[in-house]
């Protein structure tokens, strides 16, 4: 059986924790050890440094934490996990990173949903206030 892959995207709280807890896809919770360096969490394959913003790809066979084209080269060569040798697929990775990106623009799609109801609620408050306004003002006479 082939193994999956998960994706996050690191904030720079999570550069400098060895350890993180995320939920994947599913919402199940996992414990994603980073390797260390000098303080910094690094990838497991090359040991370079992760970047805030960057994406991590979380193997779900040993929950270890690559950078995506350092995984995606080693995988498409070997076929394993570089950490625990158990069977992984560069579709795979390929997968989990379209789906970190739709649950993205979803998130977006969702913020400005919420943003333009707020506005349009607070466009409703303004004209409701202007009618009041007006109305005051045709009954003291001055409309």
């Amino acid at each position: 059986m082939v193994n999956g892959v998960f994706c996050i995207r690191l904030d720079s709280s999570d550069l400098t924790k060895g350890e993180i807890y995320v939920k994947n896809e599913s919402q199940r919770a996992y414990e994603v050890v980073f390797k260390m360096k000098n303080g910094r969490a690094v990838c497991a394959l090359d040991k370079s440094k992760f970047e805030a913003n960057e994406l991590a790809i979380i193997t779900q066979c040993c929950f270890s934490a690559f950078k995506n084209i350092q995984l995606k080269r080693e995988v498409e060569i070997t076929g394993k996990c570089p950490n625990c040798s158990k069977p992984l697929s560069s579709d795979k990775i390929t997968i989990a990173e379209k789906d970190l990106e739709i649950q993205e623009k979803d998130k977006t799609i969702n913020d400005l949903t919420k943003k333009v109801r707020d506005l349009e609620r607070e466009v409703s408050n303004e004209r409701r206030s202007f009618s009041t306004f007006i109305q005051s003002q045709r009954y003291e006479g001055f409309y």
